[in-house]
């Protein structure tokens, strides 16, 4: 028994390459990145590889010329005909692959109703773009009419790079307590699991910062739910700018609880922010050495 696992051990690691085989049959597809970067040997792709690179070419020069920071009428036209470009080559590759290359038909390229482009709202950029300047520092998040109450709540939030992630979290949300509950979720606080805190020092250190009967703060949560957003610790929460226009964040260490008013306060980690990095998308910050208390329903911003 243990000669005939060794030997099957052995044809398992002498077995070639997944990667090989497929190459010998004609099977791989490598990604035209690496194609273009040498990475991968282009003879082994197949036959409609160019296709797939001319589409990433159209594709790179669609992101350059909407990620650039000044806007002309030229460069507005010169982006609406690489976007128009780059959905007809996309429409006339995945026909290509899916139908019959011979029956392809330029003429008949308008009346094909097998594949919809899926970049349509590439199509207003452009226009976007004469209207409104760069859009680097616009959100393309849509709206339906059914929505609006969502997109009031997400006008009040400065930073527009987590928009579309903040709306997300709360809609699921609803849409979770509907399916559950057959009701959408109140206004009021909902709070998660909680335990009495014991340590009296605590208690008098939120007290005294927040201007409040210690008596009456003596329960902690995991996790509250206000306005039908989520909150617990670990949460980053945005209170208020600086000096120079760049939010002040804090992160979420603690929820209290006064059950007597239903409201809940937290005890925050405090950060500074120095920049926004362009290249990350993202602010660079750095924590600070003490902690700041808060009541959670007078944030300035309604998002974590």
């Amino acid at each position: 028994v243990k000669r005939k696992c060794r030997s099957s051990k052995r044809l398992r690691t002498s077995k070639p390459p997944t990667t090989s085989v497929q190459g010998r049959r004609k099977q791989v597809k490598p990604p035209p990145r690496k194609i273009r970067k040498g990475c991968d040997p282009p003879d082994i792709g197949p036959s409609d590889a160019a296709e797939f690179y001319k589409l990433y070419l159209l594709l790179n020069q669609v992101i350059t010329g909407i990620t650039q920071n000044s806007v002309s009428r030229v460069k507005a036209h010169n982006l609406a005909d690489t976007i128009e470009m780059f959905l007809r080559a996309y429409i006339r590759m995945s026909y290509v692959i899916s139908h019959d290359p011979s029956s392809y038909d330029r003429e008949e390229e308008r009346t094909w109703s097998t594949l919809q482009p899926k970049f349509h709202f590439l199509t207003h950029y452009p226009t976007m773009m004469m209207k409104h300047g760069p859009l680097m520092a616009l959100s393309s998040f849509r709206f339906e009419s059914k929505n609006k109450q969502l997109k009031t709540g997400l006008r009040n939030s400065f930073n527009n790079i987590n928009t579309p992630f903040s709306a997300a979290k709360k809609e699921q949300y609803h849409l979770n307590h509907l399916f559950f509950h057959n009701q959408l979720p109140s206004k009021d606080d909902e709070f998660g699991k909680m335990r009495i805190v014991t340590d009296l020092s605590e208690l008098n250190e939120v007290a005294s910062s927040l201007n409040v009967d210690s008596s009456f703060i003596r329960h902690i949560t995991r996790v509250t739910t206000y306005d039908g957003v989520l909150f617990k610790p670990g949460y980053f929460v945005c209170f208020d700018l600086n000096n120079r226009g760049l939010p002040e964040f804090m992160k979420i260490v603690n929820l209290y609880v006064d059950l007597r008013t239903r409201e809940t306060y937290f005890k925050g980690e405090n950060y500074i922010t120095y920049m926004f990095s362009t290249h990350f998308q993202a602010y660079e910050v750095e924590t600070l050495s003490y902690h700041s208390y808060y009541q959670l329903s007078n944030r300035r911003y309604p998002f974590p």
